[in-house]
């Protein structure tokens, strides 16, 4: 009887585990949180290096954001997303020869195909985006705001990430990806052009698969 027991306990432990599904066809949302790191301090040290004929002591931090997406799983191993991601400040500090600030809020939108290896539970990505980037100003660097030409340029963004299934509907998501831009910006006040504002996202947060 105790056998009997136990092998219909595995039968059905078997059953359940066999039903789940985490690899289907179907829509996903996704809702979480952004870290990002920019790519572009060098770049805008020069602008500024050029803009006032001296070496400057410059540094821009790295700023939280959020970011929302929606796709739909098309196979086991594919997938494609619309992806939106808000930076919220990419604060840039000058303390020499005088102190000045200048914050840089983001906004990336990018149609996004994703190649997933589907091992049960836990699923690694690779990603590949393309899509725009819209950056705005507020501030100024010494007295001048260096991105007067708000403006939807192109942009890119490539990385990977895990899907980790925590029920058969709810995933949790984690992911590091670099966005970025083939236009240049340019300061209308230098010679300079910064080559892109580009930077390094490193994302959290929870989907859920209907």
């Amino acid at each position: 009887m105790r056998l009997l027991l136990a092998f219909s306990l595995c039968t059905v432990v078997a059953t359940s585990a066999g039903a789940e599904d985490f690899s289907r066809p179907g829509l996903y949302l996704g809702l979480g949180g952004t870290f990002g790191t920019d790519l572009f301090e060098d770049d805008v040290e020069d602008v500024v290096e050029d803009l006032t004929g001296t070496p400057v002591d410059l540094d821009i931090d790295s700023s939280w954001g959020l970011n929302t997406v929606a796709g739909y799983r098309i196979a086991s191993f594919f997938a494609t997303e619309l992806q939106y991601e808000y930076i919220d400040s990419f604060q840039i500090a000058v303390s020499s020869p005088a102190a000045s600030e200048l914050d840089l809020t983001g906004h990336v939108m990018t149609l996004n195909l994703k190649l997933v290896l589907p091992t049960w539970r836990i699923q690694p990505y690779l990603l590949l985006g393309i899509g725009g980037a819209y950056y705005q100003a507020e501030g100024s660097v010494l007295g001048t705001n260096l991105f007067t030409n708000d403006e939807w340029v192109l942009a890119g963004r490539v990385g990977g990430g895990i899907d980790f299934y925590l029920t058969e509907h709810l995933v949790l998501n984690v992911a590091a990806t670099t966005v970025l831009t083939a236009d240049e910006v340019s300061s209308n006040f230098s010679a300079e052009d910064v080559g892109g504002l580009n930077y390094v996202a490193v994302q959290a947060g929870l989907q859920y698969r209907f």
